[in-house]
C-alpha cells in the first residue's frame, strides 16, 4: 500500500460503504459490560486511520455515556507493512481524532494480519473492520445486490454478538 497518508486521501468510497453497519456499532458498544478495569477495542484493517475516526467515536461516544472515566484502549491492527507512522501522526494531530475528544482513552496498533490470531482468548470487549470485506477467502454467504448482509436479498445473515 502507498505510504505517506495516500488510502486516508483516497478512500471516501470505503468510508460511504462502512456507514450502514454504524447501527450495529452503537449497539454492540451499548451491550458492552463495564465492570472490568479497562475497555479493549481493536479495529482490524485500520490502514492509515482516516476511516477509522467516525466508527471509534461513535463507539466512544456511546460507552462514554454510560461510563465517562473507565480506561478504553483501541488497537488498530493491519498487515506489517502498513503506514502506521501516518495512522499515529493522524491520532495525534486531527482535531477529530478520538484521543483529543474523549479523555482516559489509549491507542495502540498491531502489524499482524487478522487472518491470524492477534489477542489472547477474551480480551477484546468490541471490534470493528470498516471495509475488508474484499479480503475475504471466500463468500460465505451469496449475496445478490449489495455488500452488507443486512441489505442484500441473498440468504439471510446471522447477526451475532459476543461479548467476555
Amino acid at each position: 500500500m502507498a505510504g505517506q497518508g495516500f488510502y486516508n486521501e483516497n478512500s471516501s468510497t470505503q468510508a460511504k460503504a462502512m456507514t450502514p453497519a454504524f447501527p450495529y456499532l452503537e449497539a454492540a458498544a451499548g451491550a458492552i459490560p463495564l465492570n472490568g478495569p479497562r475497555v479493549e477495542i481493536a479495529d482490524y484493517g485500520a490502514s492509515q486511520g482516516k476511516n477509522a475516526l467516525e466508527p471509534m467515536q461513535l463507539a466512544l461516544n456511546i460507552i462514554r455515556q454510560r461510563q465517562s472515566t473507565i480506561p478504553i484502549r483501541i488497537t488498530h491492527t493491519d498487515q506489517p507493512a502498513n503506514d502506521f507512522a501516518t495512522l499515529f501522526g493522524l491520532l495525534q494531530n486531527s482535531p477529530q481524532s478520538y484521543l483529543k475528544l474523549f479523555p482516559e482513552t489509549y491507542a495502540a496498533a498491531a502489524g499482524k494480519s487478522f487472518y491470524t490470531q492477534i489477542f489472547p482468548p477474551a480480551s477484546i470487549d468490541l471490534m470493528w473492520s470498516s471495509i475488508a470485506v474484499h479480503w475475504m477467502s471466500r463468500i460465505p454467504v451469496p449475496l445478490t445486490d449489495h455488500i452488507w448482509s443486512s441489505f442484500a436479498r441473498g440468504r439471510p445473515a446471522r447477526w451475532s454478538l459476543s461479548f467476555r
